[in-house]
């Protein structure tokens, strides 16, 4: 699969921007909604927490929008990813049915634009996190290793589902409940402490959970994470891409008769 994804390396590029480009061809604003929008949604939840739920006091020197905006703009490019991945081959079945193009083509360029998107909105976050006086770390070098690993783990998830709406088709109306049911069983717009104790360990077992962890250890906190973090993150990429490459694998040959 490597392999194939250097090769069409370009073509994923190409096909990457042209994804952010018509994704709001027909809105004024164009590609500048890729990053409206994610902010539009922090306000939102930011003004939910602070004002109606009282529960945007954090303590210490973090305000809850930057700590929310850690969190909630990794979390929107990774459902992105995985809700583009899922509809992949059935969207670009056209293609698949003419052109000798390997499948897993069609989902990496989707985690790309996703990708690109998620750049942005990060790029902006940094500039705002500094004009309100965030003291810049080494850390923060980092980040674009965690968010890639993050998107990587959306890729190989992805990959999976792609393959098996193919087959399965009430998977795609049930994703956007599973990934809300997600979103708020991770700490992505709350800390782990506004949770009882006894639920603490079955979020851990969250797959997002520890790229929460990481993403803000080196954002907020401006600590290097423990190594054994690094180490669960690379383990759940690794069995999402393979799974995803199996699942692919096994079902290859029949994904464009069924198309």
């Amino acid at each position: 699969m490597t392999a194939a994804l250097l090769r069409y390396r370009s073509f994923i590029w190409r096909r990457a921007l042209l994804d952010m480009r018509i994704k709001y061809a027909a809105a004024d604003l164009g590609v500048l909604w890729n990053i409206l929008h994610p902010i539009l949604l922090v306000l939102m939840y930011t003004f939910v927490f602070t004002f109606i739920l009282k529960r945007g006091d954090l303590g210490g020197d973090v305000p809850y929008w930057l700590f929310l905006c850690s969190g909630l703009l990794p979390w929107v490019a990774f459902s992105e990813c995985v809700v583009q991945g899922a509809g992949g081959f059935q969207r670009n079945a056209p293609y698949l049915r003419r052109l000798a193009v390997p499948e897993e083509v069609f989902i990496a360029e989707r985690a790309l634009s996703a990708t690109l998107g998620l750049g942005l909105s990060f790029v902006v976050l940094i500039i705002v996190a500094l004009l309100a006086g965030r003291v810049p770390t080494w850390h923060w070098v980092l980040l674009p290793v965690a968010l890639l690993l993050l998107q990587a783990m959306g890729f190989g998830i992805g990959l999976t589902l792609g393959t098996l709406c193919v087959f399965f088709r009430d998977i795609p109306p049930t994703l956007p409940l599973l990934l809300r049911l997600g979103m708020w069983t991770a700490p992505v717009l709350y800390p782990a402490s506004f949770i009882p104790e006894s639920v603490r360990p079955y979020m851990m077992a969250h797959p997002v959970t520890p790229f929460m962890n990481l993403i803000r250890g080196l954002f907020i906190e401006g600590v290097m994470p423990e190594w054994w973090v690094w180490l669960i993150c690379l383990g759940w990429v690794s069995v999402s891409v393979v799974v995803g490459s199996l699942v692919l694998r096994a079902l290859r040959s029949e994904i464009r008769d069924v198309l």
